[in-house]
């Protein structure tokens, strides 16, 4: 199975520690998803391993058709503003970096926005060792932002925009209310053609081959085709995850 283009089912998950509640790490099918709202994991995490490849390339213009995109009459929450919660992440990184033979210099993804003020929750290799950060909202808005956390044992990392940052914010869920065969979604920056229905297929541990151990993972599926920092939601539009890694799994 291949980590983007096939049709099968991945899945992953990452934990992190975001400000309020302990959050339990949760994860995409076909992709892995860190959450900040529960249980801790255990172990650490090496930088770049077994991750989605960040290296920034040329925009190009795609959508999910529309059979896969969530419908605003169909969900329980205001699915445009949870749109603008997400912003573009883009990091600079010096060429002398310990991440940058794995990483690159350049790194793009997503991250969602968490507070009032614009605090962004992403993943973390987006941002590692990054001397520069810019987030640009999907109302336009472009800022610098300052790299304010990196955790290693969860993957997760925390910016704090430098200016007004044109978005709304997420509230955050728990992934231990969240059982197999619950409907979520997964969204990333640039509206509705990057917002995924997905539903949660399994719901165990998750044991990486660098160390890293979660004590309790959410696969869900389809995966999303960028998802580096992209957001997991429930069934309310609660945060329950961000994107990470992409773990191969049958299901």
């Amino acid at each position: 199975m291949t980590p983007t283009r096939s049709t099968d089912e991945y899945h992953g998950n990452h934990l992190l520690h975001a400000p309020g509640p302990r959050a339990r790490a949760t994860r995409t099918i076909k992709v892995q998803w860190a959450t900040p709202f529960k249980k801790s994991s255990r172990g650490r995490a090496s930088a770049g391993a077994s991750c989605q490849n960040p290296r920034m390339s040329e925009p190009q213009e795609w959508a999910f058709r529309d059979a896969l995109q969530p419908k605003a009459d169909e969900t329980q929450f205001d699915l445009a503003r949870a749109l603008d919660a997400m912003v573009l992440v883009r990091a600079e990184v010096p060429a002398d970096g310990y991440t940058v033979s794995n990483l690159g210099t350049e790194r793009g993804g997503y991250g969602a926005v968490i507070r009032e003020d614009g605090l962004v929750l992403t993943i973390g290799y987006l941002i590692n060792e990054a001397s520069q950060i810019w987030l640009t909202s999907n109302r336009g808005s472009v800022v610098e932002g300052y790299r304010l956390g990196y955790d290693q044992a969860t993957g997760f990392g925390l910016i704090h925009p430098l200016g007004k940052l044109d978005a709304t914010h997420l509230p955050r869920g728990l992934a231990a209310n969240v059982n197999v065969g619950d409907s979520t979604f997964v969204i990333g920056h640039g509206g509705l053609a990057h917002a995924l229905k997905t539903k949660v297929v399994d719901k165990r541990e998750f044991a990486g081959s660098w160390e890293y151990v979660l004590d309790e993972a959410l696969f869900t599926a389809p995966a999303h085709p960028q998802w580096g920092g992209a957001a997991l939601l429930d069934a309310q539009g609660h945060l329950i995850g961000i994107g990470s890694l992409l773990v191969t799994h049958e299901v």
